[in-house]
């Protein structure tokens, strides 16, 4: 479960108890070592921590105290998030196994889905498509296109064929396969801008290991750019070159630049805290979709908050924004591969004021 309650009792409570007992496990098991980046102010804490690996199949967790000799091993957890707090999300696992050695798919196989479905979505774009309503709660006209369709099918048939062991959800045709990497897909996120040709949609795709977003990429094929985060950077890439995405260093809720794809939905639930923070800020401005999210990771754009996400409209921007120096949660401040109440940010302080105002008015 995420969230809450349901937390597995070995884990509950004071968990660095516990923690000797898995380091036994880990060495009578012959784990070979290797590296791990750890958050040596939690562990200082006597707190448990996520240890991961930045490359391998992993984001592989496991969790060491400070009393501790580190083992490692190559160990592939089944995790429940079970509790939250603002900008950090404690993971426990059911059960520890052993898995393979293998990677993650590169950029470059990124890159040949993006450009199969931009073969699909760019030569329809700014012609007068026909445009199927979906049903979606509160929601007067969602719009779905044979290009939507065609594209994802196009990126499918791709991971399947490379990858036919990853799990896929995909937010035309939903999900398929199990296990701890998933890719997650939206073809076209901004189908409404690009029914009207306006250019700033995109083509979402991210990959997530035991839930945790690592990979991600938009791609907008009208204007030739893709944005791209896997942890370790993030960059743009145009016809102007390559070029390292940064968040800005505005702090202060005055000096910010806001933007939510429109404020309908936040007028309907009569939700006065993005009212309050609206006023806060020094101009808001709508109908970015998730190119205002990679413009955010570009520093030209300080706060995206959206107030229905699903997983597929924000997995694949999470590493973008969180390698460019952004944060990315919940309203209530959890992690944010679920979807829901969405709230990026350029920075930790801007993002707790931003927060504390959206949390005020509900």
């Amino acid at each position: 479960m995420r969230g809450g309650g349901g937390c597995n009792p070995l884990f509950c409570g004071r968990a660095p108890r516990y923690i000797p007992a898995l380091s036994l496990l880990f060495r009578l098991s012959n784990f070979s070592p290797w590296s791990f980046r750890v958050d040596s102010r939690l562990l200082r804490s006597g707190r448990p921590d996520i240890c991961q690996e930045s490359d391998s199949l992993g984001m592989v967790e496991v969790f060491r105290d400070t009393r501790d000799h580190f083992y490692g091993g190559r160990v592939r957890p089944n995790v429940q998030t079970i509790a939250c707090s603002r900008y950090k999300t404690h993971f426990v696992r059911d059960r520890i196994a052993l898995m393979s050695n293998e990677t993650l798919p590169s950029l470059e196989f990124f890159l040949g889905l993006v450009e199969a479905a931009g073969r699909i979505t760019l030569p329809r774009f700014r012609t007068r498509l026909a445009a199927d309503a979906k049903v979606k709660a509160g929601v007067k006209f969602d719009p779905v296109t044979d290009a939507d369709r065609e594209a994802e099918i196009a990126i499918r048939e791709i991971i399947s064929s490379t990858y036919p062991h990853h799990s896929i959800l995909g937010e035309e045709f939903g999900t398929t396969g199990a296990g701890p990497i998933q890719w997650v897909i939206d073809p076209i996120d901004g189908t409404k801008p690009y029914l009207c040709g306006i250019p700033v949609w995109g083509t979402l795709i991210g990959i997530t290991v035991a839930g945790r977003a690592v990979r991600g990429i938009m791609s907008q094929p009208y204007t030739g750019e893709f944005f791209w985060g896997d942890q370790s950077e993030a960059f743009c890439e145009s016809a102007r070159g390559r070029s390292k995405l940064r968040t800005s260093s505005v702090q202060a809720l005055p000096d910010a630049i806001c933007h939510t794809t429109s404020p309908e939905p936040f007028a309907r639930r009569s939700d006065r805290g993005f009212a309050k923070l609206s006023s806060a800020v020094k101009f808001t401005r709508y109908g970015g979709e998730c190119y205002a999210f990679a413009m955010l990771a570009a520093g030209q754009i300080d706060l995206c908050v959206e107030p229905s996400m699903q997983p597929y409209d924000i997995v694949p921007l999470i590493p973008i924004i969180e390698s460019a120096g952004g944060v990315v949660t919940r309203f209530d401040g959890c992690r944010a591969e679920q979807g829901g109440r969405i709230l990026a940010s350029a920075n930790r302080s801007l993002h707790e004021a931003a927060l504390e105002m959206l949390n005020d008015g509900r």
